[in-house]
């Protein structure tokens, strides 16, 4: 089974949208403690920002399938990473899906 095959709807994106925001947000915000981490602590945080970022990725390929939209514009809102937070996911949460026919 292809993991970037299928459809993610509104309520689908938000919900994995959650399991984002933690696993990049932890690694974000750890990496401004002024506690020195482990080898160990590194290869964590790391593990978790790789993660967060392939299910990013995951999850806005199928949605853009949802809306009826070519894979590539995710590519390109990754490339310029502060539109893909500010303008992408709130327009990738509020388009509403393409009327497939069956």
């Amino acid at each position: 089974m292809n993991p970037f095959s299928g459809r993610l709807s509104r309520l689908g994106f938000l919900i994995w949208s959650l399991p984002v925001l933690i696993l990049i947000g932890f690694p974000v915000l750890s990496a401004f403690s002024d506690t020195p981490m482990s080898a160990i602590g590194v290869i964590v945080i790391w593990s978790l920002l790789i993660a967060g970022m392939l299910l990013a990725i995951l999850i806005g390929i199928r949605r853009l399938q949802d809306i009826g939209l070519k894979r590539w514009l995710l590519v390109l809102a990754l490339v310029v990473s502060v539109p893909f937070v500010y303008i992408a996911w709130p327009a990738l949460l509020l388009a509403p899906p393409k009327k497939f026919k069956y």
